[in-house]
């Protein structure tokens, strides 16, 4: 049955430009509004963005809580300079005479000038005397993730004076020390936030820096309480990789030279103010003086050094009795493009900034040197070619002695009698042999040894002291060799 309806049929509908809508005022005003959301939007990523890269150095996304508010007021000259107090501890007053000896390690890459050299001898064969699981390695959620993509480990390198080796939990914010030679814990102290690299041992007294702004004095035998100043200029708080920080968190490992202790705290050059350097008394913690970082170029944080009579960070050469700067020290013995403190390496085996280590005409991942000798990764020069010559050339290398090119190395020490090289096998089908220890002849850098290690080391996680070898791992273990 057939449908038929009556009247004549409709017009046909005219047809519909596409862009009709735009001719609609309400309309336009429509998008433009959601296009200037947008823009806003993105304004806003933008700028929270870059002040997180400020005031942390981190051009990456900063895991857990942030607030973004009013950035206020920063300190000024006077606020960087005025005498910080002493809050003093159970163990006030301890402070040995000085007995160092010359086969010790006591601070972060051995001495004041960061050379990781020492006089001291290993055996031709060295033989694992203890290994003890000293940290936890981080889990495996975002902000542990985040953490050690900064290329730290749970456990710092390890420092050695007096039959006493101590390294830093880093996450954990705390202090372990061990006997040397059974590798026994002696003590553990917690701190109020993380540590970012080793403690300094000096004259029976244990110096840390922690990330809540403030610095320790502990007494070596029991880990006691002997005093703290704050080095961040204000008491102000933020929130870094998931924990409660100082906007000016201290670097962990101090410099001690001629008796006076020079610590530092901060995030970047050119931010919240810049970096505070304070000189103090070791024994009292009583402050000598106290200024900010002089305006540059944009710098994260580092380690300071004693060289050449001047007290280095990064682009700056500073009195080490006044804190003015900048210094002319000569050829540097040392400018750390990379930063000594940042371990980050990228896809192809290279540290995130290049060669982190540039000494004379010398650059290299990794550095150690004395007074006759330059060594990194696979090289030797002298010294005197590495600060003098307008430009090397191959003869003028002592040796050149390649490693496999699946070893990327981590560490280098240069011992007496033998270069240590520790770092990650990059081809290990063997997840507990992932990394190892070469021993190179120091002559002409010839293999004299090689040893698998069940972890990666620590970055320039090796020390060595009175004819042991101490490793410390990324999984949180601690090895003796002797």
């Amino acid at each position: 049955m057939q449908l038929v309806t009556g009247g004549s049929p409709s017009p046909a509908a005219p047809p519909q430009s596409p862009y009709a809508a735009f001719r609609e005022p309400a309309f336009c005003r429509f998008i433009l509004g959601s296009q200037l959301v947008q823009i806003g939007k993105s304004a806003q990523g933008l700028a929270i963005g870059w002040e997180i890269y400020q005031r942390t150095g981190e051009p990456r996304q900063v895991y857990g809580f942030v607030a973004v508010g009013p950035s206020g007021e920063w300190p000024t000259a006077e606020d960087f300079a005025k005498l910080r107090p002493v809050e003093k501890g159970p163990a006030f007053g301890t402070f040995e005479e000085a007995s160092r000896a010359a086969n010790d390690w006591p601070l972060f890459r051995h001495d004041a000038a960061r050379s990781g050299a020492t006089p001291a001898l290993i055996p031709p064969e060295l033989k694992e005397s203890w290994r003890e699981q000293v940290a936890s390695p981080p889990g495996d959620d975002k902000v542990a993730e985040a953490w050690k993509c900064q290329g730290a480990s749970c456990l710092s390198a390890p420092v050695v004076t007096e039959g006493l080796v101590c390294a830093a939990r880093t996450d954990a914010g705390q202090v372990v020390a061990l006997d040397a030679t059974t590798g026994k814990q002696a003590w553990c102290v917690s701190l109020g936030s993380r540590i970012d690299s080793p403690p300094t041992l000096y004259r029976g007294l244990c110096f840390v820096g922690c990330h809540e702004g403030y610095l320790y004095a502990l007494r070596a035998s029991d880990g006691q309480l002997a005093w703290r100043v704050r080095i961040a200029p204000w008491e102000r708080r933020m929130v870094a990789f998931g924990m409660v920080e100082s906007v000016w968190p201290v670097v962990g490992t101090v410099v001690i030279h001629n008796n006076v202790l020079y610590a530092h705290a901060g995030r970047t050059s050119e931010s919240d103010g810049g970096i505070a350097v304070v000189a103090l008394d070791p024994a009292t913690g009583r402050q000598l003086w106290g200024r900010a970082s002089a305006p540059g170029p944009l710098h994260q944080n580092d380690l300071l050094r004693y060289d050449a009579g001047a007290l280095l960070w990064n682009h700056l050469a500073l009195d080490p009795n006044s804190g003015e700067g900048n210094l002319s020290v000569g050829p540097s013995r040392d400018d750390s493009q990379g930063g000594m403190l940042d371990g980050t390496w990228t896809a192809v085996g290279k540290r995130r900034a290049g060669n982190a280590f540039h000494l004379g005409r010398v650059t290299a991942d990794l550095l150690a040197w004395d007074n006759k000798l330059v060594v990194g990764p696979a090289f030797a020069i002298g010294l005197d070619k590495a600060l003098t010559a307008p430009e090397l050339k191959p003869e003028d290398y002592v040796w050149k002695a390649p490693l496999p090119k699946n070893y990327q190395v981590e560490a280098v020490a240069l011992t007496g009698n033998a270069v240590l090289y520790a770092g990650r096998d990059t081809q290990a089908s063997d997840p507990a042999q992932t990394g190892f220890l070469w021993v190179a002849s120091l002559a002409d850098g010839t293999k004299l040894a090689v040893y698998n290690l069940r972890a990666i080391p620590t970055y320039d996680g090796v020390a060595v002291a009175n004819g042991h070898v101490y490793v410390s791992l990324q999984d949180g273990t601690l090895l003796c060799f002797g």
